[in-house]
């Protein structure tokens, strides 16, 4: 039989999931500069790092 636990107890055990989203809709993929590209590549290291969660870009065509 399974034993269902009070919300308090249980919150201990679970863990959030965060998806960090960024919409960069005028960003063209030719266009893109190195430095765009380390600016980005920073943004998720440091959200990955604080969320343990996925950093996900959409952009233009």
């Amino acid at each position: 039989m399974t034993r269902f636990l009070p919300v308090p107890q249980l919150a201990a055990q679970l863990r959030p999931r965060i998806h960090t989203v960024l919409a960069q809709p005028g960003l063209l993929v030719a266009a893109c500069t190195e430095e765009h590209l380390r600016l980005l590549a920073g943004a998720e290291t440091y959200v990955h790092g604080l969320t343990r969660g996925p950093f996900i870009v959409f952009r233009g065509p």
